[in-house]
């Protein structure tokens, strides 16, 4: 069926009661060609002819511009940004100039990255299929080595030796390559390029932890093997490329002023027909809650649908456990309605076992799955073969990652489908009722923060390990940021670096600093891992088969809202049961088991502004909003079975209080004085309207900078949760990231409070609810620490209203 067919059939099924609220066609968009400037050579040509690419006449206008820019001799030489649309060709990019330039010269070598092996094995696939007709000679032989942790230990000798053209991930060049340089000394030493893929998908911790290791493998190259990399790096069209790439690839230690980045943008790459549905489910008047059947309608019933009409399709889940859920319904309509289909569709995942994600992959890209119910981690560009349809359950965090997402659909220029089925949240309700706010708004800006001072205490002990910190002056800040030598010294007053040259205590304060070295026989890469800022994990092992298998890994912080014995855990659509939570060895035991309900934790959360008091400025005139560390405490103390259908909650369990503890970063605004005092004198439940636009300013924040509930919180209050204590509770709004050492979340959010304030006033103006509380369109939260209590929707407005009335236009502040 195509899609036009598919379209109106929904509309007279699915949709017959107007669920549709929006069609959007999106025109074809043509090629832009350039014929390419710089003269390459008659073997390079070839190469990529055979792989029917014709390089010298049909570039698109992108791809000719990168390519001249990288094989541009001028000095200063140009690292490079291509930012285009899904499936434009941005490997052409970086690989006509490393291809040329490693043919050319016998000593030359490159490196690429990139954020997936899957991805890696697509691009070594590509290669090899480039490289395939070339003439077999000392001229024009260049290994390709991939360099993974799937790779067999003979196998990396031999990459090691021989390969010029290394493909891996930051993964193996963290704890691998890195910190075993000198066995590299070949391929270091003649390091031409560096390519960086899918660069959007390096941010927040991931992001943070790769810009690091980036700034590592510069400052090896620069200070022992005398080579200095041009950077190519490719993303999906972001707001702010440029500085985006910045933070990834920081700047040359020794000459950082020569440190240039030219920015590529100019998409030439041709786009089929799209038809994009933004469908909403949501609450008709006088309906208090939606029905299991209207609610199966916004999710798994759609992608059932376009199984059985045989669309290839993924559907995309905001969280791994809304996956594994809409997993679990699809083939239960599917087994009652075409039970030749139910073994169609599968989850992807991140915490499944490598061999489960080839296997999906694999059975995806022949056209044995039809449909895929997964997180983002489908989101980047590996090739999954032809698809129909995207899905998207929810707003995915930002406005690029529903484009990169819907992209993956009609990647042959087809004419493709993407359907966005609309939550209750405030910014899904806030598209379905203005569509233009989404197809005209602004992309996002990506963000890295390489100053997480946990994240560089990590990489500065890597660093010590690789080559003494502090050997050449001044040259460690540059890569590592102003407060290098402060963290340097924490380190070795902690005797995990050593002075290089005596055995006296390291001086902070001396003129010039000391050479450091990492104190431990091994490198303390082995015990950080690049994905998250917290080391500590817990394992989660299925009991229920002849032997005990680990199944998935979680991050100690988010193991307790996950595993606790009682709660249901899904897996690969399995239902499992969690018998045992081993808190001292981390580790949590399930197995399998038939229950018609999930689980849903109690919990509190309070924030703390180091300092109490002194954190504060006097508040009689100007806003005064500050950005700095926060600590974050949760206290668990039981959990609730809710089922699966009605949704309802029937049963309630205790367990011993159990506590979770960090620091990270925080943005906050203190109200005024007068604020408070003229909310008194008006009976103004004052807390209760900052709790409610504290979910409103958190609601706006995704539409300046990507994130979602797992990123970023907001101080919550419960009328009794400091009841029984002294702490002092000031009126504020206060924004965090939800990770260790914070990632830059809140840092950006602090210069965009009143651009927050305006869409907050819109998102809550415009629901149409009459709850005093609100509702999840306007100021309630699904992530709330205190389970949206004691909120109110009426102070919320005035308190905005009032706070940032110099801020606001006339009209939002209408009362």
């Amino acid at each position: 069926m195509d899609v036009d067919t598919f379209v109106d059939h929904l509309k007279t099924t699915l949709a017959s009661s107007g669920q549709i609220v929006h069609v959007e066609n999106i025109p074809a968009k043509p090629a832009a060609r350039t014929p390419l400037a710089s003269k390459l050579s008659d073997v390079t040509l070839a190469a990529f002819a055979s792989a029917g690419i014709d390089i010298e006449r049909k570039l698109f206008s992108h791809q000719a511009r990168a390519i001249e820019t990288v094989l541009d001799e001028r000095e200063p030489r140009k690292h490079v940004i291509v930012a285009s649309g899904t499936a434009s060709g941005k490997s052409v990019c970086y690989n006509v100039p490393t291809i040329e330039t490693l043919l050319a010269d016998p000593t030359a070598t490159a490196l690429y990255m990139f954020p997936t092996k899957a991805l890696a094995q697509d691009q070594l696939r590509a290669l090899r299929n480039i490289l395939s007709n070339i003439p077999r000679s000392e001229e024009t032989v260049f290994e390709i080595g991939m360099y993974d942790g799937d790779v067999r230990e003979d196998a990396r000798t031999e990459v090691r030796e021989n390969a010029r053209l290394i493909i891996t991930n930051p993964d193996m060049l963290h704890v691998s390559m890195l910190p075993s340089h000198k066995a590299w000394a070949r391929v270091l030493s003649g390091l031409r390029y560096v390519v960086v893929d899918e660069a959007h998908a390096y941010s927040g911790v991931f992001g943070s932890h790769v810009a690091l290791i980036i700034r590592r493998l510069r400052r090896l190259c620069s200070e022992l093997y005398g080579s200095s990399p041009q950077f190519i790096i490719s993303s999906a069209t972001v707001a702010n490329p440029l500085e985006h790439a910045r933070d990834l690839i920081g700047y040359d230690g020794v000459h950082p002023e020569r440190d240039v980045i030219e920015a590529v943008t100019n998409d030439g790459a041709p786009r089929g027909v799209k038809t994009f549905l933004l469908w909403n489910p949501m609450l008709k008047p006088g309906q208090s809650k939606q029905t299991n059947t209207e609610r199966k309608f916004r999710r798994e019933t759609l992608l059932a649908e376009c199984v059985q009409h045989n669309l290839r399709c993924l559907a995309f889940c905001k969280t791994r456990k809304l996956c594994e859920l809409v997993l679990v319904y699809t083939r239960e309509i599917l087994r009652s309605s075409a039970p030749h289909l139910a073994d169609k569709v599968a989850s992807y995942r991140g915490g499944y076992e490598a061999i489960e994600r080839r296997a999906i992959e694999k059975e995806l890209f022949s056209g044995v799955l039809l449909g895929v119910a997964t997180t983002n981690a489908l989101e980047l560009g590996i090739d999954v073969g032809s698809l129909d349809v995207t899905l998207h359950l929810g707003f995915p965090g930002s406005v690029a990652s529903l484009w990169q997402q819907a992209g993956r659909a009609g990647r042959r220029e087809g004419h493709a489908l993407s359907v966005y089925v609309a939550f209750d949240g405030p910014l899904d309700q806030h598209f379905m009722r203005q569509p233009r706010a989404l197809f005209d708004a602004p992309l996002e800006m990506s963000y890295v923060w390489a100053e997480n001072p946990t994240i560089v205490e990590q990489h500065l002990a890597c660093a010590a390990y690789e080559r003494p910190l502090f050997a050449n002056p001044d040259v460690d800040e540059v890569y590592f940021g102003p407060k290098t030598r402060e963290i340097a010294g924490k380190l070795a007053r902690n005797k995990l670096m050593r002075d290089a040259r005596s055995l006296v205590a390291w001086d902070l304060n001396a003129a010039i600093a000391q050479p450091l070295l990492a104190a431990t026989d091994k490198t303390p890469a082995l015990d950080v891992s690049v994905r998250t800022i917290e080391e500590e994990r817990y394992e989660v092992i299925d009991i229920g088969g002849a032997r005990e298998k680990v199944i998935a890994s979680i991050e100690a912080s988010k193991a307790f809202f996950e595993v606790y014995e009682g709660a249901v855990y899904t897996h690969q659509g399995r239902t499992l049961l969690c018998t045992k939570l081993d808190i001292p060895r981390r580790r949590a035991f399930v197995r399998m088991a038939d229950v018609k309900y999930f689980t849903r934790v109690k919990h509190e959360t309070t924030c703390a502004v180091p300092g109490g008091m002194r954190a504060y400025e006097e508040t009689k005139d100007a806003l005064s909003i500050k950005c700095d560390q926060v600590d974050i405490r949760t206290t668990f103390t039981g959990f609730s079975r809710v089922a699966r259908g009605s949704q309802a909650k029937f049963d309630h369990e205790a367990f011993p209080p159990r506590t979770t503890e960090f620091r990270t970063v925080g943005t906050w605004l203190r109200i005024p004085d007068d604020v408070v005092t003229d909310a008194s004198d008006a009976g103004i439940d004052l807390r209760a309207g900052v709790h409610a636009a504290s979910h409103a300013l958190l609601n706006a924040l995704p539409l300046s900078v990507p994130c979602g509930d797992a990123d970023v919180g907001c101080e919550c209050f419960s009328a009794d949760l400091y009841r029984h204590t002294s702490r002092y509770a000031p009126f504020r709004f206060l924004i965090y990231d939800r990770h260790l050492g914070g990632v830059g979340i809140a840092k950006r959010a602090s210069a965009l409070f009143s651009d927050l304030a305006r869409v907050a006033v819109a998102l809550v103006e415009h629901c149409a609810c009459a709850r005093a509380d609100g509702c999840p369109r306007c100021v309630q939260r699904l992530s709330c620490d205190a389970h949206n209590a004691h909120i109110n929707k009426k102070a919320a407005l005035w308190l905005l209203r009032r706070v940032f009335a110099n801020d606001l236009k006339p009209s939002d502040c209408v009362e």
